[in-house]
């Protein structure tokens, strides 16, 4: 999993700027990440991806997950922004 995860993070830089991928890339990794206990670097795929695709259809998702990897870590009154960004 780990593996996938670099090699996808390498290839997705220059793939984010088409039409067709980019809702995917953050999504993908930052679950990747958060299904693999790391957290931190959820946070800030899906922190990254909301931030760089503001009209996403998938943006609610990734502040949802976003949030969800910040409380992991404790980082609760970020968390609690994310959620209250995401409208829910």
């Amino acid at each position: 999993m780990r593996r996938r995860t670099s090699v996808f993070r390498e290839l997705c830089p220059p793939l984010s700027g088409q039409p067709v991928l980019r809702s995917a890339p953050p999504g993908r990794s930052g679950w990747w990440a958060y299904k693999s206990g790391r957290f931190a670097d959820a946070a800030q795929a899906f922190d990254s991806g909301a931030a760089a695709f503001p009209r996403a259809d998938t943006r609610p998702a990734w502040l949802f997950w976003s949030g969800r990897a910040h409380d992991q870590i404790g980082e609760t009154a970020i968390a609690n922004e994310r959620y209250r960004r995401r409208g829910g």
